[in-house]
């Protein structure tokens, strides 16, 4: 017996089966990607295409090849063109049909919308076959960085000047071309606008669109800079340091693992996202979860009172007490005087309300003397004040739910739930930076990057299903 083995022949005429369906084993994953996405309903977007001219790629099968490309971590049109020529996997889901990278880049930029719209799908899926209960759903967020560079950032008043001086050379530019014209004369059968007036123009747009986004925040939340890359990006603290991030939010259904909401948003923390996402939820999903958990960065009353109005059993850790301070739960309210009595017996009496944070205002009449005054007030001649949320209620009895073992028990969950989502994406998927820009495109983006987590989801469900049958 020889030593080693003898590779067959370069000239041997049958290399590959004789159908494309002979590719890939039986039991491959990707015939489970290839049944998912067959599933999907596609004609608002087949109706996009027009019979005139050339016949387009299938959709379909570009959605194929564009999904499984982010289950093996391949996000470059260009090494998904690649694949659909050397990778039989690739070449199975696209059938032999050989897209360019031009043509999948296009794909997902013109119909960027309808690629997100699919999560709502997959949810349906998830339903229907059992998987999604909506039992218990775990909501977080992550940065993930924007395409624009911290250099793009500048000040408003920069980018005004550098506006000015932008369709001021435009406009010589202009005049230059014209002078041309009558000089030359005019081809207008093969006339194309030169490449430094595109660029200009293109750039001058971006800048105006930065300052049109600056203008529409509020005053007291305008950021000092802005890009003039993407508008909408900012910068934050994230995993790498202050860079330029989205912040994306997703929720998760604990027994399926699968997205049921996902969105963008450009704030730096989640304090105010977890009303916009029990509305995504529902949008998603088609109802309100059982219970839902989130971490500490969702503290914000508003979405605690949204969790109950909704009839949502919530649990989200609230503000931690301090050890060397008297806490409101100390104090003591009395119904019939509307006063608070603090652990000293001392009144502090209703003084008025502050509409702009919905929370009434107490204050002690005095504080002199109190044996306890350097564990209640910071400045000693100063007198302790509560500010008490008209949505206390809510607010203890979500303090109360936290303290309980089923609050501990739901703060597990949450962790192996919605974070391992966000391992699968940064580190399975290879999710380091979104493609496109501008908020509303990152949103869709965001929401195909949901999809890709889904189809993940249920392909891996149907092989454990099918192995068990077997």
């Amino acid at each position: 017996m020889g030593k080693f083995r003898i590779p067959q022949s370069r000239h041997q005429l049958a290399l590959l089966p004789a159908s494309i369906d002979e590719y890939v084993c039986g039991e491959d994953a990707v015939r489970y990607v290839d049944a998912v996405v067959e599933e999907f309903d596609l004609r608002e977007l087949e109706s996009r295409f027009s019979t005139v001219g050339r016949p387009a790629y299938q959709p379909r099968v570009l959605i194929k090849v564009i999904l499984y490309g982010k289950l093996r971590g391949v996000r470059s049109s260009r090494e998904l063109a690649r694949a659909c020529r050397e990778n039989l996997r690739f070449i199975f889901l696209a059938q032999d049909e050989k897209p360019d990278f031009r043509t999948i880049s296009d794909f997902r930029k013109y119909h960027l919308d309808i690629l997100g719209s699919l999560l709502k799908q997959t949810v349906e899926i998830g339903v229907k076959e059992g998987v999604i209960d909506l039992k218990h759903v775990a909501v977080d967020g992550t940065k993930i960085r924007a395409n624009a560079s911290s250099k793009s950032f500048q000040k408003p008043e920069k980018l005004e000047r550098l506006l000015s001086a932008l369709e001021k050379s435009l406009h010589e530019d202009v005049k230059s071309e014209e002078l041309e014209d009558e000089e030359y004369g005019e081809d207008d059968w093969e006339f194309k606008l030169p490449k430094r007036l595109q660029d200009k123009k293109a750039l001058a747009e971006r800048i105006r669109e930065s300052l049109r986004e600056y203008e529409r925040l509020d005053e007291d939340k305008q950021p000092k800079q802005i890009s003039k890359t993407d508008g909408d990006a900012r910068f934050m603290k994230g995993p790498d340091g202050k860079r330029v991030y989205y912040n994306a939010q997703i929720a998760v259904d604990e027994k399926s693992r699968m997205a049921v909401g996902a969105r963008v948003t450009n704030a730096g923390s989640d304090h105010g996202e977890l009303k916009p996402m029990i509305n995504e939820i529902k949008t998603t999903a088609g109802s309100f979860p059982e219970k839902l958990s989130a971490d500490k960065g969702y503290r914000a009353t508003e979405g605690i009172v949204a969790l109950e109005e909704e009839g949502i059993e919530g649990f989200v850790p609230l503000q931690a007490s301090s050890s060397n301070r008297i806490e409101f739960d100390q104090f003591i309210y009395d119904d019939e005087y509307d006063e608070y009595l603090c652990p000293e017996g001392r009144s502090l009496v209703y003084i008025g309300e502050k509409p702009e944070i919905k929370a009434d205002v107490y204050e002690s009449e005095s504080c002199s003397g109190c044996l306890r005054h350097a564990s209640c007030i910071v400045s000693p001649n100063s007198r302790r004040t509560l500010k008490v949320s008209h949505d206390i209620g809510a607010i203890q009895r979500m303090r109360a739910r936290m303290d309980s073992e089923a609050g501990k028990a739901m703060s597990r969950a949450r962790s192996m739930t919605v974070e391992v989502a966000f391992a699968w994406k940064k580190i399975h998927q290879n999710l380091r930076r979104f493609m496109f820009r501008g908020r509303a495109a990152v949103n869709d983006e965001w929401r195909f990057e949901a999809v890709a987590l889904n189809v993940a989801r249920l392909v891996s469900g149907r092989m454990k299903l099918e192995a068990c049958s077997t």
